[in-house]
């Protein structure tokens, strides 16, 4: 993940390496931000890859958005803890998924700053 440490809606970069047991067809990595809040839950679509086919064996994927665009959301909602959401998708079907914590605070010039978390660490 890349960078760890940024201003909220700072661009991203997600290295991912992932094993198949046997081909999947027509996938697709979707990156996502997700907040969750009282009776609410809030996606943002960050970034979609074009399809492909991965036949069995080891791989790796790279995600980037450019930005989070994040715009839509209120601050008292992004204050919150979102998720970061690495999806791969077959059709509309998601097969596979991965979630990186997003811990979200003030810096002392009042900035909403992101501070990410590997789901490996």
């Amino acid at each position: 993940i890349a960078p760890e440490r940024a201003s909220l809606t700072d661009g991203v970069r997600v290295l991912l390496g992932f094993h198949v047991p046997e081909a999947v067809n027509n996938v697709r990595w979707a990156l996502k931000y997700l907040v969750d809040v009282t009776h609410h839950r809030h996606i943002v679509e960050l970034s979609e890859t074009s399809s492909t086919t991965y036949p069995a064996g080891r791989h790796t994927a790279i995600l980037e958005a450019q930005k989070l665009a994040l715009e839509s959301m209120s601050e008292s909602k992004l204050l919150n803890t979102g998720l970061l959401i690495a999806v791969l998708l077959q059709g509309e079907e998601e097969i596979f998924q991965v979630s990186m914590v997003c811990q979200v605070n003030r810096d002392r010039a009042g900035v909403l700053q992101r501070t990410l978390f590997s789901p490996l660490e």
